[in-house]
């Protein structure tokens, strides 16, 4: 919901509670036609979950949480650790 404030296309998904977090409901002629915005959506919603996972549990727990499972991706404010300063 947060990310559909920016991407309309995204009004229209949703995503299953039962533990798989399967996505329905994406616009498929959009896609087609613009495979780059769907990106940039999907990109949106990553954000802004990572953004809710810092909230709530805090920057340098959620961050850590984020890199266990993506170890590849460099965050800015990060000792060598990837522990967030």
């Amino acid at each position: 919901m947060l990310a559909a404030r920016d991407f309309p296309l995204l009004a229209t998904v949703k995503v299953t509670a039962n533990g798989d977090c399967a996505v329905s409901g994406l616009p498929t002629d959009e896609a087609v036609r613009a495979p780059a915005l769907v990106a940039d959506a999907m990109t949106a919603v990553l954000a802004q979950f990572i953004g809710l996972l810092v909230t709530f549990i805090g920057e340098n727990l959620g961050l850590r949480k984020v890199r266990e499972i993506w170890p590849e991706v460099p965050f800015a404010g990060t000792d060598s650790s990837g522990v967030w300063e």
